[in-house]
């Protein structure tokens, strides 16, 4: 049996965002956004204090867990930091 559905109006800025996301996990914007709010709002959702707890969830389920609690400068400097992770090692050597 299918689950009721609602219409949710999202900001562009957080599609946006969600869809960098979705572009590297390769799917949807909506997926990504079905599985945070999922994430966020489940019955259990609040058991994450655990470390076994995290270990099943998806890259992009624990960079949504660390950005709730980053300031905006905080976010900044990781995602920063993750594209110099994405760079390729030669050009990181020679310094860019």
């Amino acid at each position: 049996m299918q689950q009721p559905t609602r219409i949710l109006k999202v900001p562009a800025a957080i599609f946006e965002r969600a869809e960098v996301f979705a572009h590297h996990r390769n799917c949807s914007a909506e997926a990504v956004l079905l599985e945070s709010l999922a994430m966020l709002f489940s019955p259990d959702a609040d058991d994450t204090n655990g470390s076994e707890s995290l270990s099943g969830f998806s890259d992009g389920q624990l960079l949504s867990i660390i950005r709730q609690r980053l300031t905006p400068e905080q976010d900044a400097r990781l995602s920063e930091l993750l594209d110099l992770g994405n760079q390729p090692r030669e050009r990181l050597l020679v310094g860019g």
